[in-house]
């Protein structure tokens, strides 16, 4: 006999693997090895960048709608490198979730799931870059 989740509780219990999984990767390949990806260099080209307003002169192997991107943290105040790290890390996680929950929507929670563990496989890559 197979029990099946009643269909309201899918959705919820599909975001809360998303929840486990996403705290999982950021204390195995973040927190556990001191893992700092790209952010510090985000974070100091940011810095420089906004002093005159150039982002494509700070990071220029970026286009400029995606280095406006990496200013929104150290906007909302992140400016440590801990703080950036981070702030950068939850608006990444945020929008993961929004694709997450439209692939709920759109495909299903087989797609969401398969989605959700690749993110989390990627480790540090998905989460700090």
């Amino acid at each position: 006999m197979t029990s099946q989740l009643p269909r309201w509780a899918v959705t919820p219990a599909v975001l809360g693997v998303w929840l486990l999984l996403k705290v999982h990767a950021v204390a195995a390949w973040v927190i556990q090895v001191n893992q700092y990806g790209d952010t510090d260099y985000y974070l100091w080209a940011v810095a420089n960048a906004t002093r005159d307003w150039s982002m494509s002169a700070w990071l220029p192997e970026y286009p400029t709608p995606a280095a406006w991107f990496l200013q929104v943290p150290y906007l909302l105040g992140a400016t440590t490198d801990q703080g950036y790290r981070a702030a950068f890390m939850l608006l990444v996680s945020l929008v993961d979730l929004a694709f997450v929950v439209l692939l709920l929507r759109r495909l299903g929670e087989a797609t969401a799931v398969a989605w959700i563990v690749l993110c989390t496989l990627a480790g540090q890559l998905a989460l700090l870059r």
